[in-house]
Order: structure tokens, then sequence, then C-alpha cells
């Protein structure tokens, strides 16, 4: 009798586990960036990034961000899309770039690279 419940019990567990669905990977956090941006000089092709302003519209969308000392290159957004990209940094001429495409990689976007030459 107790090797017949042990053997039910464990039969029950397997059937159990197998009807666990594996998780949506869609579901899980996880973040991908819009876009990689480097900001550079244009004359003199020196990265300009840090303290640099980006702003990412698209529709009422919109993400900005400040780029902090000592970082060459900054992600920003996390949408797939049809983007416009200003960036701002003292000293130097508003650059913006529109028609931006972000395509999307499964559930995430697929990154886009830009870097942005500031005239001073």
């Amino acid at each position: 009798m107790k090797k017949a419940l042990f053997a039910a019990a464990g039969l029950l567990a397997m059937a159990a586990c197998e009807r666990v669905a594996e998780p949506d990977p869609c579901s899980l956090p996880y973040f991908q960036p819009t876009l990689q941006v480097t900001v550079q000089d244009s004359v003199t092709g020196a990265n300009i990034t840090p303290g640099s302003t980006l702003v990412l519209r698209s529709g009422v969308y919109v993400d900005s961000v400040t780029v902090p000392p000592e970082v060459t290159s900054m992600h920003v957004g996390g949408s797939w899309g049809t983007f416009s990209l200003t960036v701002r940094q003292t000293g130097y001429q508003t650059w913006t770039k529109t028609g931006i495409e972000v395509e999307k990689n499964g559930c995430v976007p697929r990154t886009v690279d830009v870097t942005a030459r500031l005239k001073p």
C-alpha cells in the first residue's frame, strides 16, 4: 500500500512539473537601450559626451538624460520606433537628427549607435 502511495505521489509530482509553463522572456525585466550615443567635437574629433544633454522624442514619448562626468558614451530610451535626437553641450551648437529608425528585436529594441558631431 505504501509503495502504491509513493508511486502515485511521484506520478502526480511529475504531471504537475510538466504543466509548469516556461516563463515568457518578454515578461522578464530587461532593458535594452534605443540608442547608444557618443558626442564629439566636429573640429577636433574629441569626445565631449560628459555633461551633454540628450533628448530622445517620438510623438508624445520623451526621454532625456544629462551624461555624468567620465562617461564616454550614453544609453537613452528603451523602445523601438522612429525618433529624433537632440544633443546640447555647453559651448557648442545644438545638434538634432530626425528619422532615426529603431527596429524591434524580439521583445526589445535593436540598439542604434549614433555619433553626434557638435560644432563649437
